[in-house]
């Protein structure tokens, strides 16, 4: 059974007048506002020992109370990035609470406010949660079907070594061994991968040596982007093309090529990697090409090509594709702020 509130002292002292004045246990529930149980657990508590108030419990006091506790929950979501240490002394400055950083740790635990990573997210100005809202409200009522006419592309880089944090097992005092190290390097060898895909299918990659500009833009796409749309569309011209805005896909000579290709290219807004599916692509191919543990660029290469021929299924394609419905909810929801994706 749940143990109910426990009364005011102002109320208990009412119950004892109550019933010296001879008001029986329902009288008194119903003028003092409370339950029966409760007059008559607190009269028997009177009558066995002489008063009302409880016992005093054994065991360590609590270190703090209730309200200091409520500060603690404010100062922790003012400043949310703060250490245990940190909120010890705020703690302290505001209540008078001398307590140690693992008291504020179970203090926060029992809240609910656990140290968590925090997830990585651009940027946003006001300027660009405003088109990102624009932007997704002019294409909330598109369906999964015209998003499937939609090409999908962008660049990501690989490396041999990923700079992730990476959890091991082991002993407190194996700390430095060979087998419990997360290798690390200043310059890894890595790849540029430039790529695009649909619902239909993945599109044809190319590996980018040089630094992308322009006229490399314009390379990769007359090599790779014109194979992909006759392999997957053929001779149908109702596609759409994506790129994200970096100044080499938006530049005038870029401007000029899709005009003269007759290429329909997609309004973007920036700093949007959450509305592009190829960005969870890239998320987890990149898990599958460490899987492979490739020891230098040739096996990067190797890798990549693998994964993306071999590991990519058609059903995660067709599912990133139909998320874009529910990516645009996201970006209302969040009045153009980041979202989840």
């Amino acid at each position: 059974m749940v143990k109910g509130n426990e009364l005011t002292p102002r109320k208990k002292k009412t119950i004892e007048i109550l019933h010296q004045e001879g008001y029986n246990n329902a009288n008194i529930a119903r003028r003092v506002g409370c339950s029966r149980s409760a007059v008559s657990r607190n009269l028997k508590k009177l009558l066995e020992h002489g008063s009302m108030d409880n016992k005093r419990r054994s065991g360590r006091l609590r270190l703090s109370s209730q309200r200091s506790d409520a500060v603690l929950r404010r100062i922790c979501k003012k400043s949310r990035f703060l250490t245990s240490r940190q909120l010890a002394v705020e703690w302290r400055e505001s209540t008078g609470t001398s307590v140690s950083s693992s008291l504020v740790r179970q203090r926060l635990l029992s809240m609910g406010l656990r140290a968590r990573r925090a997830k990585k997210k651009p940027i946003l100005s006001r300027a660009m949660r405003l088109k990102r809202l624009q932007w997704a409200k002019t294409h909330q009522n598109w369906t999964a079907e015209r998003w499937s006419n939609v090409i999908f592309s962008d660049e990501s880089r690989f490396c041999t070594i990923s700079d992730a944090p990476q959890l091991v097992r082991r002993l407190s005092s194996e700390s430095l061994r060979p087998e419990c190290l997360q290798r690390t390097t200043k310059y890894p060898p890595s790849v540029m991968v430039w790529g695009c895909f649909s619902s239909k299918g993945y599109g044809r990659i190319e590996f980018v040596d040089k630094t992308m500009n322009s006229d490399v833009y314009k390379q990769v796409l007359d090599t790779k982007l014109f194979r992909t749309v006759q392999d997957q569309f053929g001779d149908d011209r109702n596609w759409i093309f994506q790129q994200d805005s970096a100044p080499c896909h938006t530049s005038k000579k870029m401007k000029e090529f899709f005009t003269e290709h007759n290429i329909t290219v997609l309004d973007w807004p920036g700093n949007s990697p959450d509305l592009n599916p190829i960005e969870n692509l890239w998320y987890i191919m990149a898990k599958k090409v460490q899987a492979r543990h490739p020891k230098n660029k040739r096996d990067l290469k190797e890798a990549v090509i693998h994964v993306w021929n071999h590991e990519l299924t058609t059903e995660l394609g067709q599912s990133l594709i139909e998320s874009m419905p529910r990516r645009c909810s996201a970006v209302i929801k969040s009045r153009g702020g980041v979202t989840k994706y």
